[in-house]
């Protein structure tokens, strides 16, 4: 049984509705269509209260989820008004950016000032690049929101996946978020490449490889851009997984309160998230995937 009172994280899955079609996204197949067997919803509001009153010490919020874009849910502002109400300490939110006005990203950064929280922004290079792999989405939108969110006072992060078709812009893409105000700028290399990539529209193959410095560590053109080769991991220690170091749980789109968001499917009552399965076989990935 799980202590309820040791757990300090949440990862919710606010949605299954995103405008993206990322080809290595679980939503998808390989960027194409949407999974037949996906269930399309909004984690309720009251279900995320459900969750709230088990965990008394709860001190961080992770709204990165497996099959949504948690600002295309209907419930992100009432559930952001919640966990403010609640004084939870951190609140950290991934998104592909190109969602809602610039009116909205204005009152979204005003509500979220003066705290140690976060927005996370995907843009994957510069304008020519960065919707090849993260499809259907917009730089030029993504840039008019996370720009409103920062001016009136939202911490945002620039996170950028590199790719052969966009390495040669990691370095004017780092310079342009510090011209812009982003707080971080982190280069993550990670697992999301997928053997026969297709277009979101059409279907067809497309040309999206692996980045030619997949192999080096630390550094990149003498910038210190991101940390040790996580794809040379076979097993994680118990510290540098968020799931048993917080400890965290996850809670799904559907309402299921889980181990990990590589285990949606188990109920907390019936794994041991520290048993060997979790620890050699899932872990490795999920650090790449999560980089929590």
């Amino acid at each position: 049984m799980i202590d309820y009172s040791t757990i300090k994280s949440l990862n919710i899955d606010l949605t299954s509705k995103c405008n993206a079609s990322c080809i290595a996204c679980d939503r998808n197949y390989s960027g194409y269509g949407v999974k037949k067997d996906l269930i399309i919803a909004d984690l309720s509001i009251e279900r995320i209260t459900e969750v709230l009153n088990l965990l008394p010490n709860l001190d961080t919020i992770w709204f990165c989820g497996i099959y949504g874009d948690a600002i295309a849910s209907a419930n992100i502002n009432e559930a952001i008004q919640l966990l403010i109400a609640r004084n939870i300490k951190k609140i950290h939110i991934h998104t592909n950016g190109s969602l809602r006005s610039v009116s909205w990203w204005e009152n979204f950064g005003s509500a979220l000032k003066d705290r140690d929280h976060m927005v996370i922004f995907g843009i994957d290079g510069l304008e020519d690049t960065h919707s090849l792999y993260r499809q259907g989405t917009n730089f030029k939108k993504i840039i008019e929101n996370a720009v409103a969110f920062i001016n009136s006072g939202g911490n945002a992060s620039w996170q950028f996946i590199p790719f052969a078709h966009n390495e040669h812009q990691i370095l004017e893409a780092k310079k342009l978020s510090k011209k812009l105000g982003f707080k971080k700028f982190n280069l993550r290399r990670d697992v999301r490449y997928v053997s026969q990539p297709k277009h979101y529209k059409t279907g067809e193959p497309l040309n999206i490889k692996p980045w030619s410095h997949e192999n080096n560590i630390g550094r990149y053109d003498g910038e210190e851009l991101f940390g040790q080769n996580l794809q040379s991991f076979t097993t994680v220690e118990k510290s540098e997984c968020m799931h048993l170091s917080l400890p965290s749980l996850f809670l799904t789109h559907t309402g299921k309160l889980t181990p990990c968001c590589f285990l949606p499917n188990i109920k907390i009552e019936h794994v041991d998230i520290e048993s060997e399965i979790h620890a050699k076989q899932y872990r490795p990935q999920c650090l790449m995937f999560c980089g929590k």
